[in-house]
């Protein structure tokens, strides 16, 4: 028979997953609940998504995955932990940097599109990527544009 963590079958493990999420304490959490910090820590570990809010800003692409997967799941979990959670606008921004990073991959050829993009005439010059209604567009730089 498999052990179950006792953080997870708490009477209030909703609460105690939004704390966690976002970034209480352990040592108060232990305490509002009445935990053993040794459990608290493999509940969190095991069964919350958790990165190191000092960690380094991502580079490579595969880092800003890495991320935008991260966030992906600490918003479901936290979503699912607390009912009056709105996580609207955080998807909104989560869907507008995974179109940029897109992009990116694009531009590296790290990514194949499965519709070709296809311009009315080549793109010369200078172009920048900015963003309308929660969407990315390309567009040429003027002169003192900037």
């Amino acid at each position: 028979m498999m052990a179950r963590c006792t953080i997870c079958s708490h009477v209030r493990i909703r609460e105690i997953n939004t704390d966690l999420l976002n970034h209480r304490r352990r040592k108060e959490i232990c305490e509002l609940y009445n935990l053993s910090a040794e459990r608290l820590g493999v509940h969190a570990r095991k069964h919350i998504p958790y990165r190191d809010p000092r960690a380094k800003k991502p580079v490579t692409t595969q880092e800003k995955l890495d991320l935008l997967s991260y966030e992906l799941e600490r918003l479901q979990v936290l979503a699912e932990s607390d009912p009056r959670f709105n996580a609207t606008e955080s998807i909104k921004v989560i869907a507008a940097r995974r179109s940029v990073l897109e992009l990116e991959m694009r531009a590296q050829g790290m990514m194949d599109t499965h519709k070709p993009v296809k311009f009315g005439k080549p793109m010369e010059g200078e172009h920048k990527v900015i963003f309308e209604n929660g969407r990315a567009r390309t567009i040429a730089v003027v002169e003192g544009d900037e």
